[in-house]
């Protein structure tokens, strides 16, 4: 299913299969990677909506919502979305991590690792979150959750 690159959902993937763009607005984000072909991930969405953030070829970029309207997607795969968006008692399994080497060395280093499955037990609109992984209830603060990508079990 085609649709424009605004409209995807946190987590959602695909493949650019169309620039609308003209003159310098397209070069620049060619420039920046984004091409047709390549793979694009929604990341997230500021609060009021504008701009989005997504990431192409391993680089995040953050795009205003009428240039994003100029790019046609491809959606494919399963969605991933942060740790932080998953509801309580619910089975998740990690596909990543978008974070810095020391937390992901940090995070790597313990229990957290692609392919892991997470259940997610407590998740309240504030404080951390309390996930149990392999036997292991862990507290994991928000911040952090939201580097974690997950889909579902």
């Amino acid at each position: 299913m085609v649709k424009i690159l605004g409209e995807l959902k946190e987590g959602e993937k695909g493949i650019v299969t169309g620039i609308k763009a003209n003159g310098e607005v397209r070069q620049r984000l060619i420039e920046m990677g984004l091409t047709i072909g390549s793979d694009i991930a929604m990341q997230r969405e500021a609060p009021l909506g504008d701009p989005i953030e997504v990431q192409v070829k391993g680089t995040n970029l953050t795009l205003r919502k009428e240039i994003a309207s100029q790019i046609e997607v491809e959606v494919t795969g399963e969605v991933e979305v942060p740790l932080s968006a998953v509801p309580e008692n619910r089975r998740v399994v990690i596909t990543g991590l978008f974070a810095g080497r020391g937390f992901r060395g940090k995070l790597m280093g313990e229990v957290l690792l692609p392919g892991k499955q997470i259940n997610v037990l407590n998740n309240k609109a504030s404080g951390p979150l309390i996930i149990e992984v392999d036997g292991l209830k862990l507290k994991i603060g928000r911040g952090q959750a939201r580097k974690i990508l997950v889909k579902e079990a």
